[in-house]
């Protein structure tokens, strides 16, 4: 072959492991970043402020009201139907089980009070309303 000039060739005897690394560290800071952009943000709520609100929150069952009043349960499409059969099967199994009602601020008042008569008719009694931080 043109290029050997009758050098004989030597066995690889050791891998170079520094490109797998430095892929897998790229591949890891990407796999950060995606998740982190795919969290709650699917869902459209534009959520009220309150002066005195936690910035954080336990982990539980996240239910969405927007604008429409289209009803979500941890991102996915429901009904009120779905939603009571839902929590109070999850309610049998977890009695600390917490849910957090996050409701578009241009929703009519009386749609919010069905959901959170739904959620405490599942037999659910630890809930939130989740609000965006700030003053007035």
């Amino acid at each position: 072959m043109a290029g050997d000039a009758g050098v004989p060739r030597r066995p690889i005897t050791a891998i170079n492991m520094t490109p797998l690394v430095d892929i897998m560290l790229v591949l890891l800071i990407i796999f950060l970043l995606v998740t982190q952009a795919v969290d709650s943000a699917s869902v459209p709520v534009k959520l009220p402020k309150a002066a005195n609100s936690s910035s954080s929150a336990p982990t539980a069952v996240m239910v969405s009201l927007d604008a429409s009043g289209a009803l979500r349960v941890d991102g996915r499409f429901s009904d009120r139907p779905a939603l009571r059969q839902f929590l109070s099967s999850r309610a049998k199994r977890d009695t600390s089980l917490q849910v957090v009602l996050a409701a578009d601020e241009r929703l009519a008042y009386a749609k919010v009070i069905q959901v959170l008569d739904d959620i405490r008719g599942a037999g659910v009694f630890r809930y939130a309303l989740k609000v965006r931080s700030g003053g007035q």
